[in-house]
């Protein structure tokens, strides 16, 4: 076998050595650079899950507290009807709502005690038949025995949900909640949202029936009956058009039970 000369061998050798160290550089370089991240613990990723599940509104959490206590929580109402001196002899509640990412709460309190007695969530940029999103916002579901959850149709189009309302402490099943929605439904106006005998009594009372004009029905639900109270315009004696307002007690099947306030 024929032997290299010595500085051959020794020109190998020593470019062997270099690469050899060079190997071992790069892979110090790569450890060090994968060990500068932070791990991505259990714990941490699990962290990162619950803030993705984690609701706008904690609704159940909100439960037994005053709207004066959710007030320090939430921050500001943007917008909040306080109950009157004939509100709080009649048992109306006031009401507050909250905003956060185009989704709003409304609180409605007793107007003695400012307990919360009901949580309404809506979304504000638009409306559709699935509310699954609403639930999420407000950190509930229809299984939970210690609330009810009601569902409620759009009285301009009952395909569509206009918002979700949270009841402590009550449960109906789903037959008759839907039972009772449906019902209270049946009094209003599909058209217009004016409530059909509110409607029926003011007009019987105007000067000229013919000129009422509906501008904006609303109505709080107080559980064994309903708080309607309906704006409109219509021709007084001297044919002049002015504007009305009337306040009443109605039961669930639309019956007008009592005037509470009419101006």
């Amino acid at each position: 076998m024929q032997k290299q000369p010595p500085s051959l061998i020794k020109r190998i050798l020593k470019w062997t050595a270099i690469g050899f160290g060079a190997f071992i550089v790069v892979g110090i370089l790569a450890v060090a650079s994968d060990d500068s991240k932070p791990p991505e613990s259990k714990e941490n990723v699990v962290a990162g899950a619950s803030q993705k599940a984690r609701p706008l509104y904690n609704v159940t959490s909100y439960f037994g507290k005053t709207v004066e206590q959710l007030k320090k929580e939430l921050g500001r109402p943007t917008e909040e009807s306080k109950p009157t001196k004939s509100d709080i002899k009649s048992g109306i509640t006031g009401d507050a709502s909250f905003l956060r990412s185009g989704i709003e709460l409304t609180v409605s309190y007793d107007p003695s005690s400012h307990l919360i007695k009901e949580f309404t969530i809506a979304d504000t940029t638009y409306s559709s038949s699935d509310y699954s999103h609403l639930l999420a916002a407000a950190g509930v579901n229809e299984e939970d025995l210690t609330y009810t959850v009601r569902i409620n149709k759009s009285l301009s189009d009952d395909s569509k949900t206009a918002s979700v309302t949270v009841i402590p402490g009550q449960r109906l099943s789903a037959e008759q909640k839907a039972d009772r929605q449906k019902t209270i439904e049946g009094g209003f106006s599909s058209w217009d949202g004016s409530h059909k005998q509110l409607e029926k009594y003011i007009k019987d009372n105007l000067n000229d029936p013919g000129s009422y004009e509906h501008i904006k029905t609303r109505y709080w639900d107080q559980d064994d009956h309903l708080v309607v109270s309906t704006e409109y315009t219509a021709k007084n004696a001297y044919g002049g058009r002015v504007r009305g307002f009337v306040k009443a007690k109605c039961a669930l099947d639309g019956s007008v039970i009592d005037i509470l306030e009419a101006q």
